[in-house]
């Protein structure tokens, strides 16, 4: 600062040398401090300065990005923590209900009570119970659901049912399959032909049957249906009961659509007494359906014997003709068959005819008979003829 200018001749001498002193004492007091000052800037060595890169300064504002959602994130956990929370009474701390009370404050507006909890429901309630737009909603729902009701019941119910919409099928038993058709159509009724089958006492191509029945109400649109005769006999083979019981083989011909002829007993005696012996005509023909095979039976060995005579050399149909005079019985062998002569039969045992006994041979000649000649057995005991093969 630039000194000021002493002015001598106003101011007595004394007091002017007297201030000259203590200016220049002044001025070296002031130059010392500055030089002292200047000494101990000079003695401290200052710190290098830091380096501060800019990926530094990326790394400390990420940090501190991360650390404010990290605090904000912890925040929200508590605060929701709060919210969700039910303490009772005696969970919350003595000294925090002390410090509340003291200071007059409430508990905090995140953890209500039960009590609160009950209040705002029936708040909630009561004012929707009040609410003259609830009300009239309300009503408007009801009268919505009560016109759909009446709507669906009386115009789309009775329009897609047909309620109390019905006609009387027609009687077509009978009737030619055509025409049959044509009458249900004029109804408002769809024929279905369920099955053909024959019926002898029906015309060709006429309905046997039909359900529903003729007569009944049913709604229109009702599919009726319709078995009609084919007019073609079916043909099935017939099948064997030689052998088998007269009750058996009454059976398995019905199962098979035959029915049963004339049941006559054998004239020739067999051990196995009420077993088939005969049939007619023979297993394997082919037959229509509903026609009829006579049955003859076995009624049990016959006390009078007969002697077997010798049938070597003979065709098969001399060699059964004699031993049917004499009442024997024959079963027709190959020779080839593998079969052989177990010698005298038991008359418990039923032999089992071979193919060759089912096959055209009478005009074979026979080469071995089981039962030797002039041998007396019982009337309808068998003999084995074996032929060539």
């Amino acid at each position: 600062m630039p000194r000021r200018a002493e002015d001598t001749g106003s101011r007595p001498p004394a007091r002017a040398s007297r201030r000259a002193g203590s200016s220049s004492f002044g001025a070296f007091r002031s130059t010392g401090l500055r030089f002292e000052r200047a000494r101990i800037l000079r003695s401290r060595a200052p710190p290098p300065p830091r380096p501060a890169t800019d990926k530094r300064r990326r790394e400390g504002r990420r940090a501190k990005r991360l650390a404010q959602r990290r605090a904000r994130f912890v925040f929200v956990c508590r605060r929701a923590r709060q919210s969700h929370a039910r303490p009772s009474r005696a969970a919350v701390p003595v000294a925090r209900l002390t410090y509340s009370r003291a200071a007059g404050a409430s508990l905090p507006p995140h953890s209500p009570t039960p009590m609160s909890f009950l209040r705002r429901t029936g708040r909630y309630f009561w004012t929707l119970l009040t609410n003259l737009y609830f009300w009239a909603g309300l009503v408007l729902l009801v009268l919505l659901a009560l016109g759909a009701y009446i709507l669906i019941d009386e115009v789309v119910m009775p329009t897609y049912t047909r309620y109390g919409v019905s006609v009387t099928v027609p009687e077509v038993t009978g009737v030619e399959a055509d025409r049959a058709r044509e009458q249900l159509a004029e109804r408002d009724l769809r024929a279905q032909t369920l099955e053909k089958t024959f019926n002898p006492d029906t015309e060709r191509g006429a309905v046997i049957d039909q359900n529903p029945a003729g007569g009944q109400a049913v709604k229109p649109g009702r599919r009726v249906y319709l078995t009609v005769n084919t007019g073609e006999q079916p043909v099935v083979a017939v099948p064997r009961v030689v052998d088998a019981s007269l009750r058996e083989a009454k059976s398995q011909l019905r199962a098979f659509g035959f029915t049963v002829g004339q049941v006559r007993e054998d004239s020739i005696p067999s051990p196995y007494e009420g077993t088939v012996t005969r049939q007619r005509p023979a297993a394997g023909d082919s037959l229509p359906k509903g026609a009829s095979v006579s049955l003859w039976y076995s009624g049990g060995l016959s006390e009078q014997t007969a002697t077997v005579p010798d049938v070597t050399g003979l065709t098969v149909e001399e060699a059964r003709r004699q031993l049917r005079g004499r009442k024997l019985r024959t079963v027709v062998v190959r020779t080839g068959d593998g079969d052989r002569d177990d010698g005298d039969e038991a008359a418990g045992a039923q032999p089992s005819p071979s193919d060759a006994d089912r096959q055209d041979l009478s005009g074979m000649e026979v080469v071995r008979q089981s039962r030797a000649p002039d041998t007396r057995v019982r009337q309808g005991f068998e003999v084995r003829l074996f032929v060539g093969g």
